[in-house]
Protein backbone atom coordinates (compact mmCIF):
# COMPACT_ATOMS: atom_id res chain seq x y z
CA UNK A 1 0.00 0.00 0.00
CA UNK A 2 1.30 3.62 -0.36
CA UNK A 3 2.60 5.18 2.11
CA UNK A 4 1.07 8.25 3.49
CA UNK A 5 1.47 12.08 2.07
CA UNK A 6 1.69 15.22 4.70
CA UNK A 7 -1.09 17.75 2.79
CA UNK A 8 1.62 20.09 2.43
CA UNK A 9 3.49 17.57 -0.31
CA UNK A 10 0.05 16.84 -1.51
CA UNK A 11 -0.80 20.47 -2.40
CA UNK A 12 2.46 20.96 -3.29
CA UNK A 13 2.83 17.74 -5.59
CA UNK A 14 -0.69 19.21 -7.22
CA UNK A 15 0.36 22.60 -7.79
CA UNK A 16 3.12 21.20 -10.13
CA UNK A 17 0.79 18.60 -11.80
CA UNK A 18 -1.85 21.42 -12.86
CA UNK A 19 0.60 22.79 -15.14
CA UNK A 20 0.73 19.06 -16.97
CA UNK A 21 -3.21 18.27 -16.98
CA UNK A 22 -4.15 16.73 -19.90
CA UNK A 23 -1.06 16.15 -21.43
CA UNK A 24 -1.50 12.24 -21.00
CA UNK A 25 -2.10 10.14 -24.39
CA UNK A 26 -4.71 8.43 -24.78
CA UNK A 27 -5.00 5.25 -22.51
CA UNK A 28 -5.78 2.95 -25.32
CA UNK A 29 -1.62 3.69 -26.10
CA UNK A 30 -0.06 2.33 -22.68
CA UNK A 31 -6.61 25.82 -21.00
CA UNK A 32 -6.61 27.16 -17.95
CA UNK A 33 -9.70 29.16 -18.93
CA UNK A 34 -13.20 27.75 -18.76
CA UNK A 35 -15.47 28.50 -22.02
CA UNK A 36 -18.91 28.46 -22.06
CA UNK A 37 -21.02 25.87 -24.39
CA UNK A 38 -22.79 28.31 -25.48
CA UNK A 39 -24.14 26.17 -28.88
CA UNK A 40 -27.21 23.72 -29.25
CA UNK A 41 -27.45 21.43 -26.21
CA UNK A 42 -25.84 19.35 -27.75
CA UNK A 43 3.30 5.15 -25.35
CA UNK A 44 5.92 7.33 -25.56
CA UNK A 45 7.68 7.31 -28.24
CA UNK A 46 11.83 7.55 -28.43
CA UNK A 47 12.20 10.19 -31.81
CA UNK A 48 10.62 13.02 -33.38
CA UNK A 49 11.23 12.16 -36.61
CA UNK A 50 8.06 12.15 -38.53
CA UNK A 51 6.91 9.24 -40.14
CA UNK A 52 5.07 8.94 -43.72
CA UNK A 53 1.78 7.06 -43.59
CA UNK A 54 0.71 5.37 -46.78
CA UNK A 55 -2.04 7.21 -47.78
CA UNK A 56 -3.99 5.54 -50.48
CA UNK A 57 -3.59 2.10 -52.24
CA UNK A 58 -3.06 3.51 -55.63
CA UNK A 59 0.45 2.58 -57.77
CA UNK A 60 1.51 5.52 -58.14
CA UNK A 61 0.91 9.35 -57.79
CA UNK A 62 -0.41 11.11 -60.57
CA UNK A 63 1.78 12.97 -62.86
CA UNK A 64 2.05 16.53 -62.45
CA UNK A 65 0.29 15.77 -59.10
CA UNK A 66 1.38 18.43 -56.01
CA UNK A 67 1.23 16.43 -52.94
CA UNK A 68 -0.44 18.04 -49.86
CA UNK A 69 1.68 17.62 -46.67
CA UNK A 70 -0.79 16.92 -43.53
CA UNK A 71 0.77 17.32 -40.00
CA UNK A 72 -0.73 15.47 -37.11
CA UNK A 73 -0.34 13.40 -34.07
CA UNK A 74 0.17 9.83 -34.40
CA UNK A 75 -1.28 6.78 -32.86
CA UNK A 76 -4.72 6.43 -32.45
CA UNK A 77 -5.58 9.87 -32.56
CA UNK A 78 -4.25 9.77 -35.88
CA UNK A 79 -6.60 6.90 -37.25
CA UNK A 80 -9.22 9.22 -38.89
CA UNK A 81 -7.31 11.33 -40.59
CA UNK A 82 -4.81 8.95 -42.08
CA UNK A 83 -8.36 7.13 -43.60
CA UNK A 84 -9.92 10.38 -44.94
CA UNK A 85 -6.92 11.35 -46.53
CA UNK A 86 -7.07 7.97 -48.70
CA UNK A 87 -10.11 9.13 -49.60
CA UNK A 88 -9.23 12.77 -50.00
CA UNK A 89 -6.11 11.47 -52.42
CA UNK A 90 -8.67 9.00 -54.30
CA UNK A 91 -11.18 11.89 -54.66
CA UNK A 92 -8.35 14.57 -56.11
CA UNK A 93 -5.34 12.83 -57.34
CA UNK A 94 -4.00 15.88 -58.92
CA UNK A 95 -3.65 17.17 -55.02
CA UNK A 96 -3.27 13.78 -52.67
CA UNK A 97 -2.48 14.26 -49.12
CA UNK A 98 0.72 12.76 -47.80
CA UNK A 99 0.48 12.43 -43.86
CA UNK A 100 3.06 13.17 -41.88
CA UNK A 101 2.53 11.74 -38.22
CA UNK A 102 4.80 12.62 -35.40
CA UNK A 103 5.46 11.96 -31.34
CA UNK A 104 2.58 12.29 -29.30
CA UNK A 105 3.66 13.87 -26.72
CA UNK A 106 4.58 17.64 -25.91
CA UNK A 107 7.91 17.03 -27.99
CA UNK A 108 4.99 17.94 -31.15
CA UNK A 109 4.77 20.88 -30.69
CA UNK A 110 8.61 21.71 -30.82
CA UNK A 111 8.89 19.49 -34.19
CA UNK A 112 6.04 21.86 -35.22
CA UNK A 113 8.20 25.13 -33.93
CA UNK A 114 11.27 23.86 -35.61
CA UNK A 115 10.00 22.78 -38.79
CA UNK A 116 7.99 26.00 -39.27
CA UNK A 117 11.10 28.25 -38.93
CA UNK A 118 13.14 26.01 -40.96
CA UNK A 119 11.13 26.55 -43.91
CA UNK A 120 10.32 22.50 -44.05
CA UNK A 121 6.41 22.61 -42.27
CA UNK A 122 4.23 21.21 -44.89
CA UNK A 123 0.36 22.21 -45.35
CA UNK A 124 -1.28 21.43 -43.10
CA UNK A 125 -1.18 21.10 -39.05
CA UNK A 126 -3.60 19.46 -36.40
CA UNK A 127 -3.09 21.42 -33.34
CA UNK A 128 -4.57 21.86 -29.48
CA UNK A 129 -6.74 24.64 -28.51
CA UNK A 130 -4.30 24.76 -25.15
CA UNK A 131 -0.89 24.99 -27.59
CA UNK A 132 -2.42 26.68 -30.51
CA UNK A 133 -1.82 30.41 -29.19
CA UNK A 134 1.85 29.81 -28.57
CA UNK A 135 1.87 28.61 -33.01
CA UNK A 136 -0.22 31.39 -33.81
CA UNK A 137 2.00 33.79 -32.31
CA UNK A 138 4.80 32.35 -33.97
CA UNK A 139 3.23 32.85 -37.08
CA UNK A 140 2.90 29.07 -38.07
CA UNK A 141 -1.01 29.44 -39.35
CA UNK A 142 -2.43 31.55 -42.35
CA UNK A 143 -5.74 33.37 -41.21
CA UNK A 144 -8.79 31.81 -42.49
CA UNK A 145 -10.98 34.48 -42.72
CA UNK A 146 -10.77 35.53 -46.19
CA UNK A 147 -11.55 31.64 -47.08
CA UNK A 148 -14.26 32.29 -44.95
CA UNK A 149 -15.69 35.50 -46.24
CA UNK A 150 -15.21 34.61 -50.20
CA UNK A 151 -17.51 31.91 -50.06
CA UNK A 152 -19.54 32.34 -46.96
CA UNK A 153 -19.03 29.31 -45.53
CA UNK A 154 -20.84 28.90 -42.31
CA UNK A 155 -18.78 28.68 -38.95
CA UNK A 156 -22.44 28.04 -37.28
CA UNK A 157 -21.79 24.56 -38.20
CA UNK A 158 -19.48 24.02 -35.42
CA UNK A 159 -20.23 25.08 -31.90
CA UNK A 160 -19.36 28.61 -31.30
CA UNK A 161 -16.81 27.87 -28.46
CA UNK A 162 -15.47 25.31 -30.17
CA UNK A 163 -14.20 28.09 -32.89
CA UNK A 164 -13.63 30.28 -30.54
CA UNK A 165 -10.97 27.75 -29.64
CA UNK A 166 -9.49 28.25 -33.04
CA UNK A 167 -9.11 32.04 -32.54
CA UNK A 168 -6.09 33.81 -31.86
CA UNK A 169 -5.79 38.05 -30.95
CA UNK A 170 -9.02 37.87 -33.01
CA UNK A 171 -8.45 36.32 -36.18
CA UNK A 172 -9.64 32.88 -37.27
CA UNK A 173 -7.02 30.17 -38.16
CA UNK A 174 -8.27 27.00 -37.59
CA UNK A 175 -11.56 25.14 -37.81
CA UNK A 176 -12.24 23.12 -34.88
CA UNK A 177 -12.25 19.40 -34.85
CA UNK A 178 -13.05 17.83 -31.78
CA UNK A 179 -15.06 19.75 -28.98
CA UNK A 180 -15.59 18.39 -25.31
CA UNK A 181 -15.65 19.36 -21.49
CA UNK A 182 -12.54 17.72 -19.91
CA UNK A 183 -12.61 15.65 -16.91
CA UNK A 184 -16.60 16.29 -16.15
CA UNK A 185 -17.99 12.61 -17.04
CA UNK A 186 -18.30 10.17 -14.62
CA UNK A 187 -18.24 6.40 -15.89
CA UNK A 188 -19.27 4.15 -13.68
CA UNK A 189 -19.53 -0.09 -14.04
CA UNK A 190 -23.15 -1.23 -13.62
CA UNK A 191 -22.34 -4.24 -12.25
CA UNK A 192 -19.86 -3.31 -9.48
CA UNK A 193 -22.75 -1.21 -8.43
CA UNK A 194 -25.31 -3.58 -8.78
CA UNK A 195 -23.39 -6.40 -6.83
CA UNK A 196 -22.64 -4.19 -4.33
CA UNK A 197 -26.20 -2.78 -3.46
CA UNK A 198 -25.52 0.97 -4.52
CA UNK A 199 -27.29 3.05 -6.60
CA UNK A 200 -26.02 4.71 -9.77
CA UNK A 201 -24.45 8.52 -9.49
CA UNK A 202 -27.86 10.94 -10.06
CA UNK A 203 -26.88 12.69 -13.33
CA UNK A 204 -27.25 16.41 -12.85
CA UNK A 205 -28.43 16.33 -8.94
CA UNK A 206 -25.14 13.72 -7.83
CA UNK A 207 -23.16 15.89 -5.10
CA UNK A 208 -19.39 15.77 -4.21
CA UNK A 209 -20.59 13.97 -0.76
CA UNK A 210 -22.48 11.79 -2.71
CA UNK A 211 -19.54 10.60 -5.09
CA UNK A 212 -17.39 9.74 -1.55
CA UNK A 213 -19.94 7.96 0.01
CA UNK A 214 -20.77 5.86 -3.22
CA UNK A 215 -16.92 5.56 -3.61
CA UNK A 216 -16.04 4.42 0.35
CA UNK A 217 -18.54 1.33 -0.30
CA UNK A 218 -17.05 0.36 -3.98
CA UNK A 219 -13.61 -0.07 -2.77
CA UNK A 220 -12.31 -3.34 -1.91
CA UNK A 221 -8.55 -3.47 -0.57
CA UNK A 222 -8.24 -6.61 -0.81
CA UNK A 223 -9.56 -6.89 -4.03
CA UNK A 224 -7.61 -3.79 -5.21
CA UNK A 225 -10.84 -2.23 -5.95
CA UNK A 226 -11.22 1.08 -6.01
CA UNK A 227 -14.37 3.37 -6.16
CA UNK A 228 -13.42 6.11 -8.05
CA UNK A 229 -10.39 7.17 -10.10
CA UNK A 230 -9.36 10.36 -12.07
CA UNK A 231 -9.79 13.25 -9.79
CA UNK A 232 -6.08 13.91 -8.81
CA UNK A 233 -5.46 14.20 -12.86
CA UNK A 234 -8.47 16.88 -13.05
CA UNK A 235 -7.29 18.91 -10.10
CA UNK A 236 -7.75 22.44 -11.77
CA UNK A 237 -11.76 21.25 -12.37
CA UNK A 238 -12.65 20.59 -9.28
CA UNK A 239 -11.14 23.34 -7.81
CA UNK A 240 -13.60 25.19 -10.45
CA UNK A 241 -15.81 23.02 -9.61
CA UNK A 242 -15.33 24.55 -5.26
CA UNK A 243 -15.59 27.88 -6.65
CA UNK A 244 -11.92 28.71 -7.25
CA UNK A 245 -9.64 28.38 -9.76
CA UNK A 246 -5.61 27.92 -10.99
CA UNK A 247 -4.56 31.33 -11.95
CA UNK A 248 -6.52 34.92 -11.84
CA UNK A 249 -8.01 36.60 -14.92
CA UNK A 250 -5.11 37.87 -16.30
CA UNK A 251 -3.72 34.13 -16.01
CA UNK A 252 -0.63 35.98 -14.35
CA UNK A 253 -0.83 35.26 -10.63
CA UNK A 254 -1.59 31.57 -8.99
CA UNK A 255 -5.15 31.26 -7.39
CA UNK A 256 -4.11 27.60 -5.85
CA UNK A 257 -3.09 28.99 -1.80
CA UNK A 258 -6.67 31.11 -1.73
CA UNK A 259 -9.33 28.81 0.69
CA UNK A 260 -11.91 27.25 -2.24
CA UNK A 261 -8.34 25.79 -3.80
CA UNK A 262 -7.46 24.72 -0.58
CA UNK A 263 -10.55 22.67 0.11
CA UNK A 264 -10.90 21.28 -3.51
CA UNK A 265 -7.26 19.70 -3.13
CA UNK A 266 -8.27 18.28 0.64
CA UNK A 267 -10.94 16.93 -0.96
CA UNK A 268 -8.72 15.14 -3.86
CA UNK A 269 -6.11 14.30 -1.10
CA UNK A 270 -8.72 12.81 1.64
CA UNK A 271 -10.10 10.58 -1.23
CA UNK A 272 -6.58 8.98 -1.61
CA UNK A 273 -5.04 8.97 1.47
CA UNK A 274 -8.27 8.73 3.81
CA UNK A 275 -10.83 6.88 2.86
CA UNK A 276 -8.44 5.29 0.52
CA UNK A 277 -11.06 4.78 -2.39
CA UNK A 278 -8.85 6.25 -5.08
CA UNK A 279 -5.67 5.15 -5.57
CA UNK A 280 -2.62 6.73 -5.31
CA UNK A 281 -0.08 7.20 -7.96
CA UNK A 282 2.06 3.88 -6.79
CA UNK A 283 -1.40 2.07 -6.99
CA UNK A 284 -2.53 2.82 -10.55
CA UNK A 285 -2.07 -0.79 -12.41
CA UNK A 286 -2.00 -1.49 -16.27
CA UNK A 287 -0.24 1.50 -17.01
CA UNK A 288 -3.70 3.71 -16.57
CA UNK A 289 -6.51 4.49 -14.49
CA UNK A 290 -8.64 4.04 -17.66
CA UNK A 291 -6.98 0.44 -18.17
CA UNK A 292 -7.96 0.21 -14.14
CA UNK A 293 -11.51 1.00 -15.17
CA UNK A 294 -11.81 -1.25 -18.28
CA UNK A 295 -10.63 -4.20 -16.02
CA UNK A 296 -13.17 -3.95 -13.26
CA UNK A 297 -10.72 -2.65 -10.77
CA UNK A 298 -12.08 0.89 -10.60
CA UNK A 299 -15.87 1.37 -9.69
CA UNK A 300 -16.62 5.09 -11.53
CA UNK A 301 -13.59 7.15 -13.81
CA UNK A 302 -13.64 10.93 -14.00
CA UNK A 303 -12.07 11.76 -17.94
CA UNK A 304 -13.09 13.24 -20.68
CA UNK A 305 -15.74 12.92 -23.57
CA UNK A 306 -13.23 11.23 -25.55
CA UNK A 307 -12.59 8.41 -23.17
CA UNK A 308 -16.00 7.32 -23.76
CA UNK A 309 -14.52 6.46 -27.22
CA UNK A 310 -11.70 4.58 -26.49
CA UNK A 311 -13.38 2.11 -23.71
CA UNK A 312 -15.83 0.77 -26.22
CA UNK A 313 -12.95 -2.05 -27.41
CA UNK A 314 -11.37 -1.43 -23.81
CA UNK A 315 -14.31 -2.56 -22.25
CA UNK A 316 -15.64 -4.85 -25.17
CA UNK A 317 -18.82 -6.35 -23.28
CA UNK A 318 -16.82 -7.35 -19.83
CA UNK A 319 -19.43 -5.26 -18.31
CA UNK A 320 -22.24 -2.86 -18.51
CA UNK A 321 -21.43 0.78 -17.91
CA UNK A 322 -22.81 4.07 -17.66
CA UNK A 323 -21.99 7.68 -17.59
CA UNK A 324 -22.95 10.70 -15.52
CA UNK A 325 -21.84 14.17 -15.28
CA UNK A 326 -19.46 15.80 -12.43
CA UNK A 327 -21.69 17.39 -9.88
CA UNK A 328 -21.46 21.10 -9.00
CA UNK A 329 -19.78 21.91 -6.14
CA UNK A 330 -20.47 23.85 -2.89
CA UNK A 331 -21.03 27.13 -4.62
CA UNK A 332 -23.44 25.88 -7.12
CA UNK A 333 -20.28 25.95 -9.75
CA UNK A 334 -19.75 22.77 -12.43
CA UNK A 335 -16.18 22.94 -13.03
CA UNK A 336 -15.34 22.39 -16.92
CA UNK A 337 -12.53 23.57 -19.32
CA UNK A 338 -13.41 23.54 -22.90
CA UNK A 339 -10.75 22.13 -25.23
CA UNK A 340 -10.60 21.70 -29.25
CA UNK A 341 -8.19 19.98 -31.61
CA UNK A 342 -8.20 22.34 -34.44
CA UNK A 343 -6.82 22.01 -38.25
CA UNK A 344 -5.27 25.04 -39.49
CA UNK A 345 -3.60 25.84 -42.81
CA UNK A 346 0.27 26.52 -42.56
CA UNK A 347 1.56 30.03 -43.14
CA UNK A 348 4.42 28.40 -45.43
CA UNK A 349 1.59 26.28 -47.73
CA UNK A 350 2.49 27.01 -51.22
CA UNK A 351 -0.95 25.80 -52.19
CA UNK A 352 -3.36 27.51 -49.45
CA UNK A 353 -6.59 27.33 -51.41
CA UNK A 354 -6.49 23.62 -51.80
CA UNK A 355 -5.36 23.41 -47.87
CA UNK A 356 -8.08 25.41 -47.09
CA UNK A 357 -10.29 22.45 -48.86
CA UNK A 358 -8.52 19.89 -46.65
CA UNK A 359 -9.06 21.46 -43.79
CA UNK A 360 -12.61 21.74 -44.35
CA UNK A 361 -12.95 18.06 -45.18
CA UNK A 362 -11.41 17.30 -42.11
CA UNK A 363 -13.89 19.06 -40.06
CA UNK A 364 -17.53 17.51 -41.97
CA UNK A 365 -19.60 15.65 -40.54
CA UNK A 366 -18.93 12.89 -41.88
CA UNK A 367 -15.50 12.25 -40.60
CA UNK A 368 -16.79 13.40 -37.08
CA UNK A 369 -19.09 10.73 -36.91
CA UNK A 370 -16.92 7.95 -38.00
CA UNK A 371 -13.82 8.50 -35.89
CA UNK A 372 -15.28 7.34 -33.54
CA UNK A 373 -15.98 3.86 -34.83
CA UNK A 374 -12.12 4.28 -36.04
CA UNK A 375 -11.20 4.74 -32.23
CA UNK A 376 -9.57 8.54 -32.69
CA UNK A 377 -10.85 10.00 -30.09
CA UNK A 378 -13.76 12.51 -29.14
CA UNK A 379 -16.76 13.28 -31.92
CA UNK A 380 -16.78 16.17 -34.16
CA UNK A 381 -17.28 19.51 -33.29
CA UNK A 382 -20.39 19.93 -34.52
CA UNK A 383 -24.04 19.78 -33.20
CA UNK A 384 -24.91 17.34 -36.35
CA UNK A 385 -22.22 14.88 -35.03
CA UNK A 386 -22.95 15.13 -31.23
CA UNK A 387 -26.51 14.76 -31.07
CA UNK A 388 -26.40 11.52 -34.07
CA UNK A 389 -29.03 9.09 -33.16
CA UNK A 390 -26.20 6.28 -34.10
CA UNK A 391 -23.48 7.69 -32.51
CA UNK A 392 -25.70 8.68 -29.46
CA UNK A 393 -26.47 4.88 -28.94
CA UNK A 394 -23.21 3.96 -29.57
CA UNK A 395 -21.02 6.23 -27.32
CA UNK A 396 -21.83 5.99 -23.58
CA UNK A 397 -21.17 9.47 -22.18
CA UNK A 398 -22.41 11.41 -24.88
CA UNK A 399 -26.32 12.10 -24.24
CA UNK A 400 -24.60 12.91 -20.46
CA UNK A 401 -22.53 15.69 -21.70
CA UNK A 402 -25.47 17.10 -24.44
CA UNK A 403 -27.11 17.63 -21.23
CA UNK A 404 -24.92 20.38 -19.82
Amino acid sequence: MSQAFSRRSFLAGLAGFSALVGCAPPPAQTEATAAAKTGPAGTTNTTTTPTTAAVAAAPATTAGATEMVFHCREGDLSNHFVEYAKRWSAAHPQTPIRMETMVATNEYWLKLAAMHASGTIGDNVVDISRFFPEMAYKGLYREITPFIQAENFDLGQYYPAAVENGQFDGKQYCLPETYQYQAMLIYYNKNLFDTAGVQYPDTLNETFDGLVDRAVKLTKASETQFGYAGASSAHHIIIRSFGGDVLDADRKKSRLAEPEAITATEWIHDLIYKQKAHPAPDQVENGSETNMFAGGKVAMLQSTLWTGTFLIPLVGGKFNYGAAVLPKGPTGIMGNHSQSDLVGVTASSKNPDVAWQIAKFMTAKDIGIEKVSLNAGGPGARPDVQTDPGLNDKMIGLKEFQAV
